[in-house]
C-alpha cells in the first residue's frame, strides 16, 4: 500500500519540519546549560563574524525553556553580551 500523495505540488512543496518545532525539541531533548563563546577577534571580520553570528543564532533558535545559556563575547577577554548577566550566571531561554 503506498501513502496517498494528492495534495502535492512541485511547485509548492510542503516545508513543514516537526524538527524545527518547540514540542518536538522537548520531546526529543534533554535540557542543556550552555555557555557560547563568540569570537569578536581581529581575525573574525567580515564574512566570518556575520557567519559566526548567524551560528549564534541558530543555535539559540533550537533551544526551549527547559534549556539555560549564557552567550560571551571574547577576543582577548570574555564578556557577556547582554551585561546584566555575570560570568558565572547562566539564564533560562525564553521567547523574549
Amino acid at each position: 500500500m503506498k501513502w496517498p500523495n494528492d495534495n502535492w505540488n512541485p511547485e509548492n512543496p510542503d516545508l513543514f519540519d516537526c524538527r524545527l518545532r518547540p514540542w518536538y525539541t522537548r520531546g526529543a531533548n534533554s535540557p542543556k546549560n550552555l555557555v557560547i563563546l563568540y569570537d569578536v577577534s581581529g581575525s573574525m571580520m567580515g564574512l566570518r563574524r556575520e557567519i559566526a553570528k548567524l551560528v549564534v543564532g541558530s543555535i539559540l533558535d533550537t533551544l526551549t525553556e527547559n534549556d539555560f545559556v549564557n552567550v560571551f563575547n571574547f577576543s582577548e577577554i570574555a564578556l557577556p553580551v547582554v551585561p546584566c548577566y555575570t560570568k558565572d550566571q547562566l539564564v533560562q531561554v525564553s521567547e523574549s
